[in-house]
């Protein structure tokens, strides 16, 4: 595995808020957030090599309901459907790279404020 990521950004006015994901047939938004969780666990930016029926195992979920999920996702313009992979459109923006020292130093400066307001 490439650079995993135990977590990834789950913004509440994207799960909330946005109608391309809240208005998903029950079960496409779960498959969209597991797509999320394979690009963070594997490392990747943005893409996931392999067919419906490739990632549906990976899913533990059928080949066909893989199919219709993936054409529901990419109508509602959250994902890309290419030959060779599937390509989550969003990701860059909702999971930007931000360096170790950048998230210490905001997490110092949020810790400062804090105490400064207590």
């Amino acid at each position: 595995m490439k650079n995993e990521r135990p977590w990834f950004k789950a913004y509440t006015h994207f799960l909330l808020d946005d109608p391309r994901l809240g208005l998903l047939p029950e079960g496409y938004g779960l498959v969209y957030l597991q797509l999320y969780a394979l690009c963070a666990r594997d490392g990747v930016r943005d893409s996931l090599y392999g067919t419906a029926a490739d990632l549906g195992w990976r899913l533990h979920r059928q080949t066909d309901f893989m199919v219709s999920c993936f054409a529901i996702l990419e109508k509602n313009r959250l994902i890309a459907v290419l030959e060779d992979r599937i390509r989550i459109l969003d990701w860059t923006d909702q999971q930007p790279l931000i360096s170790l020292s950048a998230r210490r130093r905001d997490e110092r400066a949020r810790k400062s404020s804090s105490d400064s307001a207590a």
